[in-house]
């Protein structure tokens, strides 16, 4: 697939597999949308990326508000006019032990891990479903499949990702589960969108 001069979205763009993404599709010529709570790391990282035709987009969003999510996506489309690929890919995790077991740490696991996927596929499939083209990148993780000791939230809410996945229509929507990465070149990146 020739990537050039499609615009492309990504949540959770600010560090991590979103920061890794960004740059593999910024060295692609794509027209980039950079989404996250913490814009202030989106301005620094603008100017790492690769040269490109237009500036990046940067849209502050807590992909856990469906009403943040309804508002950036009206956002974007006033500046940018439509989305070819998203790559839903924000995401928050950390190790609870049973001593801080607490319902409040599933609550902010889930919201961002598997309900900032549903908010965005909500906003994004109407638009795709008429155009006829598009592709949601909806990024789970290995941990999806198995549990890791004090990780059970996360672990629970990649595996619901990827269930939804499965049911979602296939045509516009891939999954990918990538291993851990410490911000290095995400691999499989151009097999996902190719």
């Amino acid at each position: 697939m020739d990537l050039r001069n499609k615009t492309v979205l990504i949540t959770g763009a600010s560090s991590g597999i979103g920061k890794a993404i960004a740059r593999r599709m910024a060295a692609e010529k794509c027209n980039l949308i950079l989404l996250s709570r913490r814009t202030q790391l989106l301005e620094e990282q603008k100017s790492t990326l690769p040269e490109n035709t237009y500036p990046p987009v940067i849209v502050k969003c807590d992909v856990s508000s469906k009403k943040e999510v309804a508002a950036a996506y009206e956002q974007i489309k006033a500046k940018t006019g439509k989305i070819d690929i998203a790559f839903l890919n924000a995401g928050v995790g950390r190790s609870v032990n049973i001593e801080k077991y607490n319902s409040d740490n599933a609550t902010e696991t889930f919201g961002a891990n598997f309900f900032g996927i549903i908010f965005w596929v909500e906003q994004l499939l109407p638009d795709f479903l008429n155009r006829k083209e598009g592709l949601i990148v909806g990024v789970s993780s290995l941990a999806d499949n198995r549990g890791f000791p004090g990780s059970g939230f996360y672990c629970a809410s990649k595996a619901d990702v990827s269930s939804k996945w499965v049911m979602t229509a296939r045509p516009l929507c891939r999954d990918c589960h990538p291993a851990p990465v410490d911000e290095a070149p995400v691999a499989g990146v151009s097999n996902i969108v190719g």
